[in-house]
Formats: C-alpha cells, structure tokens, sequence
C-alpha cells in the first residue's frame, strides 16, 4: 500500500515540475524578448557651449514699447 502512495506521489510531483519547467522555459523564451533583440544605438546629440555674459540684453516689455 505504501509503495502504491508513493508511485501515486511520485506522479504528481514530477507532472508538477514538468509544468513548471515548460511555463519557465515559455516565460524566458517570449515573455523576455529583449534578451534575443538588440536595442538600437543611441542617438548622440551634439550641442556647442557659447560663453555666457554678465550682462543680459534681453529686452523688457516697457523698452519692447518704446521701440515701436
């Protein structure tokens, strides 16, 4: 009788690990696409640094007016 329980044991557990193995594998292998792909380059961006003044000449609403 005991060995019967564990054959039935046996069964169950290793169909269980099945299923988990294949949903890990299923998981690794389309849940995780960006393992497989390569992501593309990154886009550089080129800036020049101007040298900033003290002063700034930006025009005031008031001196805007004037000028008109």
């Amino acid at each position: 009788m005991k060995s019967n329980q564990n054959k039935d044991n046996f069964t169950v557990f290793l169909s269980f690990s099945v299923v988990l193995h294949l949903f890990l594998l299923y998981f690794f292998l389309f849940g995780m696409p960006s393992l497989f792909e390569k992501l593309p380059e990154e886009q550089t961006i080129t800036f020049e640094m101007l040298p900033v003044s003290d002063k700034s000449n930006i025009i005031t609403q008031t001196k805007q007016k004037e000028a008109l």
